[in-house]
């Protein structure tokens, strides 16, 4: 059994659908035989009240929660507060313990530069998971101004902390080029995609899609679920909510986030007809049948983030079989969605073409669309292979000498 050290600032400290993917990473390993210590946080970031630790295992492992300060109402001075007690906290523990192998996610993002430095003293093997790639993650809400300042020593010392790294995940095409800017070969890159988060255990293995309910001869209706943050462009999707506003479309977003505030505040002057609403999170037990209502999912992203974060909406709305509306033009998923049939993609090369688009749009075209999302996402983004490729990944790292 080999001595893993898993190291992730939101795992158990938090209840929100993004700490899925280190859970059941955890998990899947742990039930596979191997000896786990767990470093995260003791202070929830999205939720008020830390939840008990949420999962049972049969076997044994360790989880050591790091010592972090309340988060104030400031939380960007905070996060950086606690990201340094976290990283300080893992040196005292990768210098108490032999590990073979260290894992690590992209919380927080100045981990890397511990882990590279550490590995000067410590002879262990590095895989880093990386769900956002950083310091690109910084570089893309920086005014070009200060990008041109501070981009070249960055990239310059992250180039030799990576350089230190056994072997990288990432999440696509786009990322693992981005990656390949900083000089790391790939061979030494493996993508795995993310899953469907928050997807109910019984609908992993049906192959039917959820059926719109809606009548698309009356309107055509798209959802927005989740986070509008920086990187989710909000100033495009006010632009198409008016460019449509005479069309018979409805959107309705059922979300929070930073940028939420300044979407409502671009549509405030849309009065009649009004068509959007914003809602409340949909709740988990009524999810799927919620959905139905809709005939296309929403995700967009801002071009500056293209290859740095991914879209976890995207494996949402597939697994259940509800077509994606892409606003963006990022060009993996624009190839994804054309070559598999499985939505629509807007941008502002072609938002002109948005009342052709939805008026060539039929029951028919839409089934198939339907059926297209569900067995993509059975083919390449099922929780189980990603969860099987991890195993196999860490099995061979393990192994190798």
């Amino acid at each position: 059994m080999k001595n893993i050290l898993y190291v992730e600032e939101f795992v158990y400290g938090d209840t929100w659908v993004g700490t899925e993917i280190p859970k059941e990473i955890i998990s899947s390993l742990i039930n596979h035989d191997y000896d786990l210590t767990i470093l995260c946080s003791s202070q929830a970031y999205h939720n008020k009240v830390l939840p008990d630790y949420p999962i049972c295992f049969s076997k044994s492992f360790k989880v050591v929660y790091a010592f972090q300060l309340p988060y104030g109402k400031n939380k960007i001075i905070f996060r950086l507060i606690n990201s340094f007690l976290f990283c300080l906290q893992y040196l005292y523990i990768i210098y108490s313990d032999h590990y073979q192998l260290v894992i690590t996610q992209s919380n927080p993002s100045i981990l890397p530069i511990f882990v590279a430095l550490s590995k000067f003293c410590n002879q262990f093997k590095w895989l880093f998971i990386v769900q956002d790639l950083y310091p690109d993650v910084i570089f893309a809400y920086l005014p070009k101004f200060y990008l041109t300042y501070i981009a070249f020593p960055f990239r310059t010392i992250y180039k030799f902390f990576f350089s230190s790294c056994t072997h990288f995940v990432v999440l696509g095409e786009s990322m693992k080029y981005r990656l390949n800017n900083y000089n790391v070969p790939d061979n030494k890159i493996s993508i795995i995609s993310n899953w469907a988060l928050g997807l109910d255990k019984s609908l992993e293995n049906i192959k039917e899609p959820i059926l719109s309910s809606s009548d698309l001869s009356k309107s055509c209706n798209f959802i927005y679920t989740g986070n509008v943050g920086s990187a989710h462009d909000s100033a495009f999707i006010s632009k198409v909510i008016r460019y449509s506003h005479h069309l018979p479309v409805f959107f309705e977003f059922a979300a929070s986030g930073s940028a939420l505030n300044q979407l409502k505040h671009n549509l405030a002057n849309i009065h009649h007809p009004r068509n959007f609403e914003f809602t409340n999170f949909i709740p988990s037990s009524n999810y799927n049948e919620y959905l139905a209502r809709f005939h296309f999912g929403i995700v967009s992203m801002s071009k500056s983030f293209s290859g740095i974060v991914y879209p976890s909406k995207f494996f949402g709305y597939l697994s259940r079989g509800l077509p994606i509306l892409y606003l963006g033009s990022d060009e993996e998923l624009c190839t994804l969605i054309r070559q598999y049939n499985i939505g629509l993609v807007l941008n502002e090369i072609n938002i002109h073409l948005f009342p052709e688009i939805l008026a060539a749009l039929t029951e028919e075209s839409l089934a198939t669309m339907r059926a297209n999302c569900r067995e993509l996402y059975q083919s390449k983004f099922s929780k189980h292979q990603s969860l099987s490729s991890y195993l196999r990944l860490v099995a061979r790292i393990s192994n190798a000498r």
